[in-house]
């Protein structure tokens, strides 16, 4: 079989600053016709079968991204957009020993059709697939690493929809068993989808009785409130859009923690972000903390058995329904299209 020799890659055209709607797609991206190198001595060639798009990115490539604030290099004008994806090896270096031609991994990829990676940027699909990847893995540790989360307790879970959301739902309820678990999420198909996994209460952020329904949700208050990609960095004034800290914060017990592991709403905000009624954190003395999974992975090898286990005895749900897949083949030029939904709820 030939090898490809050229390559269709989606480029950074220009950094963003703000909102992106489709009209900026075209000044945001650009679509590439590149020569393709064969892989080198131990690198392989992998061709593209699906690819993940996360909040996350948004800030790899807003203008003016510090370095020294972000967990991964920012890119710039020319680079090629990376993401987590699957592929199928289908050429290896000479001295590339770890995988042969027809397996799939999964790892640190480019929106393009084919990827040149080094045989330790990617790994073995069997270990590394949906709830058991990153995702998984960050429910895992915030759960257990930042909110120390215990049996009985209640979880108010805002973003409870997306990939992480619904494992943390899951976990909670099903493994960890929680008293009660208030999943938060931006429609009513969505809340029938948390409702159906295992959350006892499911809010629409968008109904206008919002602020009663948290209040009623938790009456007794929230011993853990987990945000994972809401608008954290505008927390105290603008969450989710339309619904202050001040709406949310009365459902936190004395002593709660807070886990952040996302910002999806704040990834295109411009303006200077606030932080009112500060002295709730104190005075009732709430830890908020924000994370990210790769700063345990000690966690790991034990994350693996204990959601592989959870998965065995149908606690939680792996496989159709429990994530938005798109189906993009013959359609490679609308990758920038679709990750663009991410901001939109299109998840």
């Amino acid at each position: 079989m030939s090898l490809p020799t050229s390559d269709k890659e989606w480029i950074l055209k220009q950094q963003p600053e703000g909102q992106i709607s489709i009209a900026d797609l075209p000044e945001t991206f650009e679509l590439k016709d590149v020569a393709l190198a064969p892989p080198g001595e131990a690198s392989v060639l992998v061709k593209l079968l699906t690819l993940s798009n996360d909040p996350a990115q948004r800030t790899w490539i807003r203008k003016g991204g510090e370095r020294k604030k972000l967990y991964v290099k920012p890119l710039v004008p020319g680079d090629t957009i990376h993401t987590i994806g699957i592929a199928k090896v289908i050429a290896t270096g000479k001295s590339a020993k770890m995988f042969k031609v027809g397996d799939l991994v999964y790892g640190w990829l480019h929106w393009a059709e084919y990827t040149v990676c080094k045989e330790d940027d990617v790994f073995a699909l069997d270990a590394y697939l949906g709830t058991l990847g990153f995702s998984g893995f960050t429910a895992y540790t915030g759960l257990h690493r930042v909110l120390k989360f215990q049996t009985g307790q209640t979880l108010v879970v805002s973003g409870a929809a997306g990939s992480v959301g619904t494992v943390v739902v899951q976990n909670a309820k099903k493994v960890l068993q929680a008293g009660k678990v208030v999943a938060i999420a931006g429609s009513k198909e969505k809340c029938d989808w948390l409702l159906s996994i295992g959350a006892d209460v499911a809010l629409n952020y968008k109904s206008p009785n919002f602020k009663v329904d948290v209040a009623e949700a938790a009456p007794e208050g929230a011993n853990k409130f987990s945000y994972l990609h809401p608008l954290f960095a505008d927390i105290s004034c603008q969450i989710f859009r339309q619904h202050s800290w001040a709406n949310t914060r009365p459902c936190m017990k004395n002593h709660g923690r807070i886990a952040a592991c996302g910002a999806v709403v704040a990834y295109n905000s411009t303006g200077a972000q606030t932080f009112e009624n500060f002295f709730d954190i104190v005075s009732q003395r709430i830890n908020l903390k924000g994370f990210i999974c790769t700063d345990w992975m000690d966690m790991w090898p034990q994350f693996q058995v204990d959601i592989t286990k959870a998965i065995q005895d149908g606690k939680v749900m792996l496989g159709e329904g429990t994530d938005t897949v798109v189906d993009l083949r013959g359609k490679f030029e609308d990758i920038p299209k679709v990750w663009l939904r991410l901001s939109e709820g299109g998840n």
